[in-house]
């Protein structure tokens, strides 16, 4: 017998943010699909954020940078563009950010707010500038992981300040 598979793409469900009291959002791998809302930034108990794997779209709202609690945000595995917003650095109790494999093009100098950030994931994006010298201002980042992306020159002279940090910046292929 031939078995067929049929799967449905469901869009973000925008009434989410009616729940203001929410604390933690997990809606990894269900292949949502379209762009994230803005009306996320609402949340504001939300301390976890997860969309990872799924085929959202588009450029990540700067209203995520309206929720002051998080302190997770995963966002790897979808097709999100653009540059990272310049709000997300107003997010000061981040502590992991996972956005890798995307189509992320640049990392704003604002990203050296995140002064509580453990975690960075950007591997395989298409980060082309020069990295923030504000990197160096993390200096509770221990993972930094930025592989495969075109980014140039060399690393921010700061990152010596982070001294548990461990890099990962294999070249692109």
């Amino acid at each position: 017998p031939h078995t067929t598979h049929t799967h449905t793409h469901i869009a973000f469900p925008s009434q989410i943010a009616a729940l203001s009291t929410l604390e933690e959002l997990k809606l990894h791998g269900n292949e949502l699909r379209g762009e994230l809302p803005p009306q996320l930034g609402q949340l504001q108990a939300l301390q976890s954020l997860g969309v990872h794997d799924n085929k959202f779209e588009g450029a990540i709202p700067s209203e995520l940078g309206q929720l002051g609690n998080l302190q997770y945000l995963w966002l790897s595995n979808n097709n999100l563009t653009g540059p990272l917003p310049t709000d997300l650095g107003e997010l000061d109790l981040l502590r992991f950010f996972w956005f890798a494999n995307n189509s992320i093009e640049t990392l704003p100098t604002e990203i050296g707010k995140l002064r509580n950030l453990r975690s960075l994931d950007g591997s395989n994006n298409k980060i082309a500038d020069r990295l923030p010298y504000t990197l160096g201002r993390m200096e509770q980042l221990r993972v930094l992981k930025l592989s495969n992306n075109s980014f140039r020159a060399t690393l921010p002279d700061g990152l010596g300040r982070c001294t548990h940090l461990e890099v990962h910046l294999h070249p692109m292929r």
